[in-house]
């Protein structure tokens, strides 16, 4: 039996395997072509095909704002991405997998089901499910008795006060980097007359946002005019970004305080001290710390490489069954 760990974000599949550390990180996408939607392509080579393709190229994320949407697809995705490592997955004395995989906070008994349902049908033989906000807190290796573990992802936000191995109180709000991707997207819309497709838009956004309100970087985009079609250049603003993205990040913040003033009053003087533990893709903008310190008034931790913080979370479980049994107990 191998075992593994796998982060089921929005935007990402993640895997970890015991002894090799973070194996794979690919987007939560897959194409389809023709009326009979046979599989073209998932993860990075299905990612890289949007906007290059003709109408019969259907595009599939079957994970929206932190939860599996379709089922079928979601199986399908997992059990590729896990076939680029293990080929003989799925096959008579092949790869047998037990799987530790991250779940959206506060899911409930059928929602957990179907989670399994699909990794089981994905190939993994066994599956236990940990709350992603959990495998972060483990992943950052915050202190024990009593952390606030913000953990920004592609499709929701998963915001935690974690103490002893468990949730003490927390909520997960939707609000992620695909929407802030859409939001630069319309911006750069109604501002430089410019269309921009989905992955242009993630990486315009990953290039040039800045949470430094006075950044004065500049880059030039590549797009389409959104009235003639054709293709055109223009000069972005870091400034520009900002106005697009800051709202997303100020709603975190008004949700991190929300979550701090329901804090039990045994562990408000640790979270104050201690302040924010931030991990997940979004976390990885320029200027964060200081933006969430200026609007919390808390101290603020970026972890390092902060998406791979959830599954490194899972591989630490995957080492100490103990502790797993003891966050299954509660």
């Amino acid at each position: 039996m191998t075992n593994i760990a796998i982060d089921v974000g929005t935007s990402y599949i993640t895997v970890y395997v015991e002894g090799n550390n973070v194996v794979l990180r690919e987007p939560s996408v897959l194409a389809y072509i023709g009326e009979d939607n046979e599989l073209r392509a998932v993860g990075k080579e299905a990612l890289e095909m949007q906007g290059k393709t003709n109408e019969k190229i259907n595009f599939v994320t079957p994970i929206v704002d932190g939860y599996i949407e379709d089922e079928e697809s979601a199986a399908t995705l997992i059990g590729e991405l896990l076939r680029k490592i293990f080929p003989s997955l799925g096959k008579v004395f092949g790869t047998s997998l037990s799987a530790i995989v991250s779940v959206p906070v506060g899911i409930t008994v059928e929602e957990r089901k179907k989670y399994e349902d699909v990794c089981v049908r994905a190939g993994i033989k066994r599956v236990e499910m940990v709350d992603k906000v959990l495998l972060a807190a483990l992943g950052a290796e915050v202190p024990s008795d009593g952390a606030l573990v913000v953990a920004i992802g592609g499709g929701s936000t998963e915001i935690a006060i974690v103490s002893f191995n468990s949730i003490v109180t927390g909520c997960s709000i939707n609000v992620g980097g695909n929407m802030m991707d859409r939001a630069v997207s319309d911006y750069v819309s109604g501002k430089c007359g410019i269309r921009l497709g989905k992955l242009a838009a993630r990486k315009t956004k990953e290039s040039s946002a800045s949470l430094y309100e006075d950044d004065v970087a500049k880059e030039e985009i590549k797009g389409l005019n959104t009235d003639t079609l054709t293709p055109v250049m223009a000069e972005l603003y870091t400034a520009d970004v900002y106005r697009a993205i800051e709202p997303y990040y100020d709603r975190i913040a008004e949700t991190v305080m929300c979550v701090v003033n329901d804090c039990p009053p045994a562990l408000a003087q640790a979270v104050q001290e201690r302040g924010l533990f931030v991990c997940g893709g979004g976390a990885k903008i320029p200027g964060l710390k200081e933006f969430l310190q200026k609007k919390t008034s808390l101290p603020v931790r970026v972890c390092p490489d902060p998406e791979y913080v959830t599954v490194l979370g899972g591989g630490r479980l995957i080492t100490d069954p103990d502790l797993l049994d003891e966050i299954n107990a509660q």
